[in-house]
């Protein structure tokens, strides 16, 4: 909700008043070891274009009270800065804002693909919220709890490490992800 307030300002004097802003992009920092195990598998060696990252997600559209239109399309975000390593890939993918209600029923995906044989690592996408949502602190509380956890944050960092059996671990912000498995 938004509010008006008045200041006045005096001749000669300093005012100073706290205002709220909204900033409706995010940077998504993913960096992802273990690129050379894809190279080796697809017995290749050229480096010069070693996987194609990106984000889709369904945020085109914004309306008056910053909710995502219902009339949204989907968007494919690809990195704006890739910096290639020895033996790692840095790239920082800018999108517009995360919303946690929205991508929980329709999930913004990051995607890493071979571009030679096409094939995801891991096997499918990466669901960049619900991954967020499990990362937690050095005291064990989670570090995204709610939308004002997500609008606070502008850089988010997701770390792939990727095995030489092609296994992939995913870590926030240097805490390893594990996936929650239920019981049968």
């Amino acid at each position: 909700k938004y509010t008006m307030k008045e200041v006045i300002v005096k001749n000669g004097t300093v005012t100073e008043e706290k205002i709220d802003l909204i900033k409706n992009t995010n940077v998504l920092k993913v960096t992802i070891t273990g690129y050379e195990n894809i190279l080796a598998a697809s017995q290749r060696t050229n480096a010069s274009l070693p996987l194609n990252v990106w984000v889709t997600a369904v945020n085109g559209r914004y309306k008056i009270d910053n909710s995502i239109g219902e009339w949204a399309r989907s968007i494919r975000y690809v990195p704006h800065t890739e910096q290639l390593e020895a033996n790692r890939i840095m790239v920082d993918i800018k999108m517009l804002r995360m919303d946690v209600e929205k991508h929980t029923a329709q999930p913004m995906y990051l995607t890493i693909e071979d571009p030679v044989t096409l094939k995801k690592f891991p096997g499918k996408p990466i669901d960049i919220v619900n991954t967020l949502m499990q990362a937690k602190d050095v005291r064990g509380n989670y570090i995204y709890n709610n939308q004002a956890d997500f609008d606070r944050e502008y850089e988010h960092p997701i770390e792939i490490k990727i095995d030489t059996d092609l296994n992939v671990n995913v870590f926030v912000k240097g805490w390893e992800i594990t996936p929650v498995i239920p019981e049968v």
